[in-house]
């Protein structure tokens, strides 16, 4: 029996998107549990799916399914969540076995490092340089390009060569690790597969743009730097990218990941004081938008049932809850006016993830007040506090 056997829901699996995407089954009666995860900044953050099934099925996901896509869909074909398999593991009794994660993985590396001149006593110095990359195209054909910066320290340039290549050469397949408990034993083989959202594979890769200095906006600095990844995982429309004339600094030379750069940037507040939202959704659509200053959700506190609704009245099932809006607790300081700003009003909170367990189960997670770090990069001063 599915844990969704009473559900709305529907959970399919596809090929790696690295592989085509194909259809490869719906693994909602398989399934035994489940969790998924939204935040704010990443939007379809992570997932959790307990897998039942004979010992040959549950094998067979064990070799082929890290990477393959996650799809999670309500009855009206409304996607829910959307990721990819990043981690799987196998229990039997005390037994455990793991493969992946697959974002721990690099097919594509190079060192940075200060060469190291040997040939005067005593050795000198030079100024920081990177190797060239080092790819494994078998590995990038099967998972996609998984880029890794190393730092080989002050060493010669062979040196730094020869560590870019052991490391390409360990993390290029996914790592396996075992467990082993002989207190617990027998049962049923169970699975698990630990999912990102595709947002995920914007920790796969470096940015770099040293061609211009100048500065640049924040919404052009993050379109340029999705569309830099090396795999062609997501959708950038201007439709789902709100403008924001706050700026930055255009250049970017010290290989930072993509993922890094695209969090600070949306976090920061416009000059008026606006909040953003940003996430990878359905179909690897990226989201930038202003949070707007409406109250969105509703949840009565006399309520046993603990039900979200619309402000409208109409229920909000808890695996079609959103992060990035507001929502008011009713039935604390009745009466009381709602300030024109939202902030402030102890009745109201800005959902900052939102954690889904099926069946019901839902947990929101509220934003808490502006850091000191937050209202400096309001003033356009960067850094770390």
């Amino acid at each position: 029996m599915s844990v969704f056997d009473t559900l709305p829901l529907f959970v399919h699996a596809y090929g790696p998107l690295a592989m085509g995407n194909a259809w490869v089954e719906d693994l909602t009666p398989s399934i035994s549990s489940y969790s998924h995860t939204l935040a704010r900044i990443g939007g379809y953050w992570s997932a959790s799916v307990g897998v039942k099934g004979t010992q040959n099925y549950l094998e067979e996901w064990f070799e082929n399914g890290l990477g393959r896509r996650i799809v999670t869909m309500d009855e009206a074909g409304i996607v829910c969540w959307d990721g990819f398999v990043d981690k799987i593991t196998l229990t039997l009794g005390g037994f455990s076995i793991a493969r992946g994660p697959l974002t721990n993985m690099a097919n594509r590396v190079l060192s940075v490092y200060a060469p190291l001149n040997t040939a005067v006593n005593p050795p000198t110095v030079g100024a920081r340089t990177v190797t060239t990359w080092e790819e494994d195209l078998t590995s990038q054909y099967k998972y996609g390009i998984l880029e890794k910066i190393i730092s080989a320290g002050n060493t010669t340039v062979a040196d730094a060569e020869e560590q870019r290549d052991a490391f390409l050469l360990e993390r290029s397949t996914p790592a396996i690790g075992h467990e082993f408990s002989p207190i617990s034993s027998g049962g049923e083989m169970s699975m698990t597969l630990e999912c990102s959202g595709r947002s995920g594979w914007l920790n796969a890769y470096v940015y770099i743009q040293d061609a211009v200095s100048g500065v640049s906006t924040v919404t052009d600095k993050i379109t340029d730097i999705i569309n830099y990844s090396p795999n062609a995982y997501f959708q950038v429309s201007p439709n789902y990218i709100d403008g924001s004339l706050s700026l930055v600094p255009a250049f970017e030379a010290d290989y930072n990941v993509a993922w890094t750069l695209i969090e600070e940037l949306a976090k920061r507040r416009s000059i008026n004081g606006e909040m953003y939202e940003f996430g990878v959704y359905a179909n690897g659509r990226a989201i930038y938008k202003v949070i707007p200053n409406t109250i969105t959700y509703m949840q009565h506190m006399a309520d046993t049932a603990q039900r979200l609704f619309t402000m409208s009245g109409a229920e909000v099932k808890p695996w079609n809850i959103l992060p990035g809006r507001w929502m008011m607790y009713s039935g604390i300081m009745v009466g009381r006016s709602i300030t024109s700003t939202l902030r402030g009003d102890p009745r109201l909170s800005l959902i900052e993830s939102v954690e889904y367990q099926a069946p019901m189960d839902f947990r929101l997670s509220g934003y808490k007040d502006m850091t000191l770090a937050e209202r400096l990069r309001m003033l356009g001063i960067w850094g770390s506090v």
